[in-house]
């Protein structure tokens, strides 16, 4: 279990940028102590938020048209911004008390800023656009944060991946994964397909092994 730091990559920013990010860094240092958040095992979560809407959503997609010039810088830099912007929001948000679709709004506000750095990153425009042009389209439907925010089957899928964690440090719990799958479906009324949860269970375990 490795403690969770945060580390700026600043060979491409501006100095306004890089003390813009530092200040950000700092809070979310301190949101994140106050949270309870202090390892990397305490971030599955909220890691998995963002990465099911900036990876999902986003990369997944120009990867397959090939439009990007650089995926690999792509897939570290939204993954580590936006994953540590998130938990930022996040921790912040919970100790506002403030509701769960306030978090969900602020990983939104996460990939915008995400976005913002797109002179600075070394991508193609061609790319950046056909990202943004995709991020615009999903978040400018009408009722879809609304609803994304009071999806409980969004909660139990988090809650699922909670459980996943827990099962690859002891795979005793489970005969195979689809006893596991099995028993998710059981746990959560709203989950009706095992074969959805194992397809998942694949995705997480190639995200850890990548």
């Amino acid at each position: 279990m490795k403690n969770f730091t945060f580390e700026i990559n600043t060979a491409l920013l501006s100095q306004v940028m890089i003390d813009k990010l530092h200040s950000i860094e700092k809070d979310i240092k301190t949101g994140l102590r106050e949270f309870g958040i202090n390892t990397e095992d305490d971030l599955n979560n909220l890691q998995y938020l963002i990465i099911f809407h900036t990876n999902d959503n986003f990369k997944d997609e120009v990867f397959i048209n090939g439009k990007l010039t650089n995926a690999k810088e792509l897939d570290s830099r939204l993954l580590v911004y936006g994953m540590a912007l998130s938990c930022f929001y996040a921790a912040k948000f919970t100790l506002e008390h403030k509701p769960y679709s306030t978090f969900i709004e602020s990983i939104f506000e996460a990939e915008s800023f995400l976005f913002s750095l797109k002179y600075k990153l070394p991508f193609s425009s061609e790319a950046i656009e056909d990202i943004q042009r995709n991020h615009s389209s999903e978040i400018g439907k009408k009722g879809a944060l609304a609803m994304l925010a009071k999806s409980e089957k969004q909660k139990a899928i988090v809650e699922v991946k909670r459980y996943w964690d827990r099962y690859q440090k002891d795979p005793y719990i489970y005969e195979s994964q689809a006893a596991f799958a099995r028993d998710m479906i059981d746990k959560f009324e709203i989950l009706k397909s095992s074969a959805s949860i194992e397809r998942r269970c694949r995705k997480w375990r190639e995200n850890l092994l990548s």
